[in-house]
């Protein structure tokens, strides 16, 4: 475990201090060999309030600390009061959070988004005591991390399987911060993330009571927003998405290729499937897209085949669950998976206590990795 001291914390106003921000925030996680970078032109919109609206009504504090790496060197018993250290020594990026409030919550609870944490307790603790600082006087009584910029894509603690890269639009962490975030927080709920392998084939999906069509996503934040709102699966009393945070949802997957397959009977729309490959693997080979020239790559390389893919929402409404809506649903995602050349289909993570757990379960399909959400309470 690093040590730090002399630690400064800075919050970022304007564009160009949210630019220190993005520079930050990527710089303690960019020697980990496991961590997926998200598309760099668009993290930088992402976090722009005047382009974000779903952002922008939950008053986003960027929050960012540095801090002087302790350096070991022999016990001196004349100076055992002083941190050790030889040779020059610069300030570190040590921890970087965005601190959000869902007014659309009905307790005293706010976000930390997109953390990212170096190897030290102290790291976390003095960032959520700045938080608590920033936050107590708005009302603000407890803090739910990690999360995505929507809880809903990208939020948890990985507990496990560090050795694997996770897949495209799932969290990461490094192995260390279960460990820190568990001294200095409580646990508050827990997410699973499934894979299957494929098989050579699958049975006709149509064959039930549901026709299932492909649809524009899109529609998930228009005319199918009740059908988006109502199928997806809630923790830690998240608010289902509205159509600000569909929207954002959508623009951010629709980057890259995403497929949706509707089921409709007589008319109505019931349930729903997005699938979209799993460009893990080519996002952090280029390094999230940060120049040029990696993203002329990123658009070669979506025209190639890739072995896996994501199932990343769906469900069905649950006036028509446990009618074989969910197994057509569930053929047709195998189906164009298995016609796009993936192998394997990564499906979630979703809420330890979703419906859809228990579906997939009852498929004989096995959680790969865990995630933990924390609450600290001020």
């Amino acid at each position: 475990m690093a040590r730090y001291f002399n630690y400064r914390f800075n919050v970022a106003e304007g564009g160009w201090q949210r630019r220190d921000f993005v520079r930050n925030w990527r710089h303690i996680y960019q020697n980990d060999d496991r961590w997926v970078p998200p598309f760099y032109p668009d993290f930088g919109r992402w976090l722009d309030v005047a382009r974000n609206a779903h952002l922008a009504r939950m008053d986003p504090i960027f929050l960012y600390g540095e801090a002087l790496p302790q350096r070991k060197q022999p016990h001196s018993p004349q100076r055992t009061d002083l941190p050790a250290f030889s040779g020059a020594v610069f300030e570190e990026s040590v921890v970087a959070g965005v601190l959000l409030r869902d007014r659309r919550r009905r307790d005293d609870a706010a976000y930390a988004a997109v953390l990212h944490l170096a190897n030290d307790n102290e790291c976390l603790s003095r960032f959520l005591a700045q938080a608590q600082e920033l936050l107590q006087p708005q009302g603000v009584r407890r803090l739910i991390l990690p999360t995505g910029l929507s809880p809903h894509l990208g939020s948890g603690v990985l507990q496990d399987h560090f050795h694997r890269l996770s897949p495209f639009h799932s969290a990461y962490n490094p192995p260390y911060l279960p460990e820190v975030a568990a001294l200095v927080c409580r646990p508050l709920g827990r997410a699973l993330l499934y894979e299957v392998v494929l098989p050579v084939q699958v049975a006709d999906p149509q064959d039930g009571l549901a026709v299932v069509e492909p649809f524009d996503p899109q529609r998930l934040a228009g005319d199918l927003l009740p059908l988006f709102a109502q199928t997806m699966p809630l923790w830690a009393d998240f608010p289902a998405p509205d159509d600000m945070e569909a929207d954002f949802l959508l623009s951010l997957l629709m980057r890259f290729p995403l497929q949706g397959w509707l089921a409709t009977v007589a008319g109505e729309s019931v349930g729903y499937v997005l699938l979209q490959p799993d460009l893990a693997a080519a996002l952090q080979r280029a390094g999230g897209g940060r120049t040029p020239w990696w993203r002329l790559w990123l658009r070669w390389r979506l025209q190639q085949r890739v072995d896996g893919g994501r199932l990343i929402f769906g469900g069905v409404i649950p006036s028509w669950r446990r009618q074989g809506i969910g197994g057509q649903l569930w053929r047709m995602a195998q189906q164009v998976a298995i016609n796009d050349g993936w192998r394997t289909l990564a499906i979630g993570p979703m809420p330890s206590t979703a419906t859809g757990n228990l579906f997939l379960e009852a498929q004989g399909i096995t959680a790969q990795r865990t995630y933990l959400l924390h609450r600290y309470d001020f």
